[in-house]
């Protein structure tokens, strides 16, 4: 999900412990209904969150991340998304409403643009400075050299919205 060119965005309308979590966390944007819980609950069956964590770690303070995979404890949505776990906790009536509202936003990108923007989200923080000024470079010179870019800039001159952007639905 994090390599794939395509932005994934989730809903979550539902309480979410194990694997569910490391799902969760691997969208790029996830929303959950507030009435949910979200769990490291492995612990308490004997076993370790130990695949999710690869998911789940980067996202989270360490301190959080201690406490929550350690006592395997269900917490509301709303913590889940304080420690970084989930981007949103709304209540269940605006759910669909806040995923559209992301989506609607999300659509506005170049298709080419994203897919270059979400890799630098998960591979820069990894990479040595040296490196990641390198490839950082490489990825703007060929985003701004591209036809999407081209387009992107006539119509933003024009104010008029890009060609990728779905037109309304009369």
């Amino acid at each position: 999900m994090q390599e794939g060119p395509k932005v994934v965005l989730g809903k979550i309308n539902g309480h979410c412990t194990g694997g569910g979590v490391g799902l969760a966390a691997a969208c790029d944007i996830s929303v959950i209904s507030s009435t949910s819980e979200v769990g490291f609950t492995e612990v308490r069956i004997g076993v370790s969150p130990a695949m999710i964590s690869v998911v789940c770690l980067p996202k989270m303070r360490r301190a959080d991340a201690a406490e929550l995979m350690l006592s395997g404890q269900k917490v509301p949505a709303d913590r889940a998304a304080e420690v970084g776990l989930l981007n949103y906790s709304v209540h269940p009536g605006q759910l669909s409403a806040k995923v559209a509202d992301i989506a609607g936003k999300l659509v506005r990108g170049g298709p080419n643009a994203l897919a270059a923007t979400k890799a630098l989200v998960y591979k820069v923080p990894g990479m040595p400075l040296d490196d990641a000024f390198a490839w950082t470079a490489k990825v703007s010179a060929e985003c701004f050299g591209s036809q999407e870019a081209r387009d992107g800039i006539a119509a933003f001159s024009k104010r008029v919205d890009a060609p990728w952007v779905p037109k309304p639905k009369l």
